[in-house]
């Protein structure tokens, strides 16, 4: 499952939304979740979730959000048209920028009330 289906670099403007607005931001990645098939979208909720929990112990373990996202970004997300190896890396940092953004937001981004 990864997020390029949605037309990866309509994600090139989320990075610059975090900082500025974060609500705006949550709505975006809301309305781009919302296009993947309902499977996609649970699988995609539960592997965040998941990954909240490993990093919850980021003392033992050494994997906290910031890392997490630079592991699973190139995963989740990825343009959907061929890149060279370098636009692909200086794309990485924007996607680990969205990927840690929701990590750090996922009850927000996914609408879960406590």
């Amino acid at each position: 499952m990864a997020l390029h289906h949605i037309e990866g670099h309509r994600l090139s403007d989320t990075p610059a939304a975090l900082v500025k607005t974060p609500e705006k931001a949550v709505i975006r990645l809301r309305e781009l979740i919302a296009e993947l098939d309902p499977m996609q979208q649970r699988v995609f909720h539960r592997m965040v979730l998941f990954l909240g929990k490993v990093a919850e112990h980021e003392s033992a373990n050494k994997m906290g959000r910031q890392n997490l996202a630079v592991m699973f970004a190139p995963l989740f997300l990825r343009s959907a048209k061929e890149q060279n190896p370098h636009d692909m890396v200086k794309d990485n940092k924007a996607l680990v920028d969205v990927i840690l953004f929701v990590l750090s937001n996922a009850k927000e981004v996914f609408q879960v009330h406590p």
